[in-house]
């Protein structure tokens, strides 16, 4: 039987990204994460004869978007990895990540994506948080490692 379903994400997961030089370089420990589905894009088929006011047909597949959130850390290379592909010399490439989750049948899940955005949020008293949005140009492709 599967313990598929409890997977927890954060208890000693990691995600990596590729260095381009042949290596991965690791993400320090995310507070949260959301998206990373695959959603299909929609096309409107309404015409004159329609009978239904919203009739439409699966489209091709979106990779859809993803946001990390984890505690700020400008001497993490990941860090500063996202922030050359944001705003540095590598703006808008295309790289390949990889997610380890510490449990589960199907634990290893990779994509490509490219840095959408990245921010920065405190509040008083708290520590500051980087967010990372991701947007993924391919499924994310889950396997047993």
């Amino acid at each position: 039987m599967s313990i598929q379903a409890n997977t927890r994400l954060f208890d000693d997961s990691v995600l990596k990204v590729e260095d381009g030089l042949g290596g991965w370089i690791e993400a320090p420990e995310a507070e949260s994460a959301s998206g990373f589905g695959t959603p299909s894009k929609e096309i409107p088929t309404v015409s004159a004869a329609s009978t239904m006011g919203d009739e439409s047909r699966p489209g091709l597949p979106d990779g859809g978007e993803g946001t990390y959130i984890f505690f700020s850390n400008w001497d993490s290379d990941f860090q500063q990895q996202m922030s050359r592909l944001y705003k540095g010399d590598l703006k808008g490439d295309e790289v390949e990540f990889k997610i380890q989750l510490s449990e589960g049948t199907k634990d290893v899940g990779t994509f490509t994506a490219w840095v959408k955005n990245m921010g920065f949020t405190a509040e008083k008293d708290d520590v500051y948080k980087f967010t990372l949005k991701l947007r993924l140009t391919s499924r994310v492709d889950w396997a047993s490692s």
